[in-house]
């Protein structure tokens, strides 16, 4: 049986605002919206950045949402990501 500390992280990273990367990750989210916090009215919920992972199908910003006021569900986006430069 798998303990937590059994399971391996993807590579990944946590984009710092104003870098191309947060860039990145923000245009995709909004190409999609149109606004980047789709703000609940009544929860409070928005949009959250949750880094950027490698897959197998590669880079990806990940993103989820408590509360999309359009669905009234929680709500998980991923986008492809430029792979970091070592």
């Amino acid at each position: 049986m798998l303990s937590l500390d059994d399971k391996a992280e993807p590579p990944g990273f946590t984009a710092q605002p104003g870098s191309p990367a947060w860039e990145e990750a923000w245009a995709a989210l909004i190409a999609e919206f149109g606004d980047p916090v789709c703000l609940d009215a009544i929860t409070g919920e928005s949009w959250q950045y949750h880094g950027t992972f490698e897959g197998a199908d590669g880079w990806n910003h990940i993103f989820r949402h408590r509360v999309l006021p359009s669905t009234r569900q929680r709500t998980y986006r991923k986008y492809p990501a430029t792979a970091p430069v070592s």
